[in-house]
């Protein structure tokens, strides 16, 4: 059996609360997730592009960037294939919006929810290969997939 051990970290969650114009339930759930004092929750209440950490600092960041430039230079399809739930839905968009901003040819593919379930599918590759994708980003997801179609001789398509 799991032992759960619940965190009650130390604060003033009625002065926070006040201050902030909030419930001191939600107080006390920053707190708890490290969004500790004055300054963190003001940052993260209202915090814009500098408070942001540098995404150059994420591995293989470089390649990425290289890849993505690549496909627009040379016009190649951009395929970002995202998962159903909240966070898949929002970071196939950020990402989908910002390349296309950029000039890409690029669409996004989800797994059908109920039929397909979570994560990269063969669907998803075997569309992007017909539809003549050059390059293939999967966001928050992971499948055997990946490592299957990132080895050598598999199809002429970049991942990242």
């Amino acid at each position: 059996m799991e032992k759960w051990v619940i965190e009650a970290k130390k604060a003033d969650f009625q002065r926070l609360a006040e201050i902030f114009q909030m419930d001191p339930v939600i107080i006390r759930l920053m707190v708890n997730r490290g969004i500790s004092n004055e300054e963190k929750i003001r940052q993260y209440l209202y915090g814009n592009l500098t408070d942001l950490h540098n995404p150059h600092l994420l591995k293989d960041m470089d390649k990425g960037v290289a890849a993505i430039l690549a496909a627009i230079e040379k016009g190649q399809k951009i395929v970002v294939a995202s998962d159903f739930d909240v966070d898949g839905i929002f970071a196939g968009m950020v990402l989908l919006t910002g390349l296309e901003r950029l000039g890409a040819d690029a669409r996004i593919k989800t797994p059908h929810r109920t039929l397909e379930g979570y994560g990269l599918n063969l669907r998803i590759v075997e569309e992007a290969y017909q539809e003549g994708a050059g390059l293939l980003i999967p966001v928050i997801m992971e499948s055997p997939l990946l490592k299957r179609w990132r080895e050598p001789g598999n199809w002429d398509c970049r991942w990242w």
